[in-house]
């Protein structure tokens, strides 16, 4: 038995190498002999020893051999190592070159996807997505959920060099969440190729293209890590491409350039977990369409607002009501169509107070409501689940969802009601009497008490809380940030006007303008237009057809309070009470009709819409 001098390890006769260390040895050590022979300093062991006898030399020759061989393949590996690096960084510059002509087309394709703006009815920017040209270079994709709350959109290219108006809906598809809209005239981008996503599977690279958090033309890469059919029957693309808010309706291209699905969502609290729509939904859904059919996006707007739209947030009277290009409003107990496209103005029933909504005109007389649609046609009644009187009149109307909130005068006691009516089940669902007057703001209802304290009444819920006041509140109207402005009910601004945070719940008073009790003045106070309008009258001298005749009411001397508090004198020859206002048009609308500018006071005549 041998045994390696370096390891110790044993070792069989015909082993020439260590199977513990590995090494090569020329003389082991036989069994018996003293191991201490392999713990020798290292650079005496390789020391190889001199050729004296003739079976050392046989040893020493196969030594040379091997050492030989060994020198005589180092030129070999170097040549294979060199070639492998060749192939590999051959493989490298051909792959990258592929990979950077990808990234080529899509950046190319990705100068295709737009930048879009939402505006609400009001003209307001509501929020920023995304979208992209296809066919013909005016029909537009996106998400649905970009259009659901939207009244007009604009798109713009990347460089924001050029924009084109969006008005109008090809086809869409809620539970898809997919829209294709029709673009006022052709920007001028090259239309996009809407490719097959049926061979698209798990482990293909992809490239989303939109406008996350508004930043421009933002291209991002990933891979298709899962596919699935989610609950509502849509072919979902699960990407780990980066996406963030305002990439909705981006492009998600393959390596080709061609698009294979729509940006949709992402997942908030996951990471990479964002979601695109298959590209053969959108060409299923086209295959539906038909681009001669077009549904304006106005018209849209009105069908799925919530809330009824009235050009009068306090209600009082709703003798105006707007919806986009529609303006309806009344005069002499008739209700007119103003159409503001063709100037155009047309009767459409007699009445007292409009509003529009689900795309629909309602319209009260003393004791009833109606609706039809913008032209007139399809009249007929709702049902009202109130008991009416003859001594009773309908003063008011305001729609939430499936909800009604109606108002009843009985002229004998001079007493009001207001009804909250489920217009689904015909019934009526709560009634508040011992208020002074309401308005609205966002999903909620508020209403002045009799006495002090404003109710909140949530319309989603019905939850009800009452917010403290130092007064009886007659409301003037709600600002867009949710401000209540009012004045004492029982002192008509000698006190001055109040206004209250719907947030914080304080409320503040103002003296800026205050009515003289000694003097016998009072005074109302209104909102439009960011400005708050204040009248101050002299009860002691009004004529006796002050209430009958609206040329009666000079003595007004008229305030305009602007939103950064400064008083203005309003040259406005009338007393102002309950304004009405549309979005765009800087006028403010009299209960008579008439006409006046917002800023200056300068009478324009009955009705004026430009």
């Amino acid at each position: 038995m041998k045994y390696c001098p370096y390891c110790g390890a044993g070792l069989q006769d015909e082993m020439r190498f260590c199977p513990k260390c590995g090494k090569r040895h020329q003389n082991a050590v036989v069994e018996g002999e003293d191991l201490e022979v392999c713990k020798q300093p290292e650079e005496v062991r390789n020391v190889p020893e001199p050729p004296v006898a003739v079976e050392t030399q046989k040893p020493k020759v196969q030594v040379q051999v091997y050492e030989h061989k060994k020198k005589s393949k180092a030129p070999a590996i170097i040549v294979v190592c060199l070639l492998m690096l060749a192939l590999a960084g051959a493989a490298v510059f051909f792959l990258g070159r592929d990979a950077v002509d990808n990234e080529d087309k899509v950046a190319l394709s990705a100068n295709s996807v737009l930048y879009l703006e939402v505006f609400d009815d009001k003209r307001e920017l509501t929020a920023t997505a995304s979208g992209f040209v296809i066919e013909d270079g005016t029909t537009l994709v996106t998400n649905y959920h970009v259009i659901e709350d939207a009244y007009h959109i604009v798109a713009w290219t990347p460089d924001g060099g050029k924009s084109v108006d969006v008005s109008n809906i090809i086809v869409y598809d809620e539970d898809a969440d997919l829209a294709v809209l029709k673009c006022d005239s052709n920007i001028g981008v090259q239309p996009l190729v809407l490719g097959d996503s049926e061979p698209v599977k798990q482990g293909d690279s992809v490239y989303a293209v939109g406008y996350p958090l508004g930043l421009a033309h933002t291209l991002s890469d990933g891979v298709v890590s899962s596919r699935y059919i989610d609950e509502l029957g849509t072919d979902i693309l699960q990407i780990t491409a980066a996406i963030s808010s305002g990439s909705s309706g981006g492009a998600l291209f393959n390596e080709s350039g061609e698009i294979i699905g729509v940006i949709c969502a992402s997942y908030v609290d996951g990471q990479n977990l964002n979601l695109a729509i298959a590209s053969n939904a959108v060409i299923d859904l086209l295959a539906q369409s038909s681009s001669e059919e077009l549904l304006a996006m106005s018209e849209y707007y009105a069908s799925q607002s919530r809330i009824g739209i009235s050009a009068n947030n306090l209600l009082g009277g709703s003798n105006l009501a707007y919806c986009g290009k529609d303006i309806f409003y009344v005069e002499s107990g008739n209700i007119y169509h103003y159409d503001m496209d063709t100037d155009k103005r047309t009767k459409i029933a007699e009445g007292r107070g409009v509003n529009v909504y689900k795309g629909m005109l309602y319209y009260r007389t003393k004791d009833s409501i109606f609706c039809c649609d913008f032209d007139g046609e399809g009249d007929q009644e709702v049902y009202l689940p109130i008991n009416l009187t003859k001594d009773d009149s309908l003063s008011s109307m305001l729609f939430f969802d499936k909800y009604l909130v109606i108002t009843c005068f009985r002229a004998s006691s001079l007493e009001q009601t207001l009804y909250i009516v489920d217009l689904e089940n015909s019934s009526v669902v709560d009634q508040i009497s011992d208020y002074t007057n309401y308005s609205y703001y966002e999903n909620c209802v508020y209403i002045g008490m009799t006495g002090s304290g404003i109710i909140e009444l949530n319309m989603d819920s019905f939850d009800v809380e009452v917010i403290p006041t130092s007064c009886e509140a007659f409301l003037a109207g709600i600002s867009d940030d949710g401000i209540i402005y009012y004045t004492d009910n029982q002192n008509m601004l000698t006190n001055g006007f109040y206004y209250l945070d719907t947030q914080s719940g304080i409320e503040y008073n103002d003296y800026s303008v205050a009515a003289s009790r000694e003097e016998g003045k009072a005074g109302e106070l209104s909102w439009g237009h960011g400005n708050l309008y204040i009248s101050v009258l002299d009860y002691n001298n009004l004529p006796p057809d002050y209430y009958t005749n609206s040329d009666a009411s000079d003595n007004a001397v008229n305030y305009r309070i602007d939103h950064s508090g400064k008083v203005h004198e309003y040259y406005c020859d009338t007393w102002i009470y309950n304004i009405s206002t549309i979005p765009g048009i800087e006028h403010i609308y009299m209960s008579d009709g008439r006409t006046f500018d917002a800023t200056t006071g300068k009478e324009l005549g009955a009705w004026v819409f430009k």
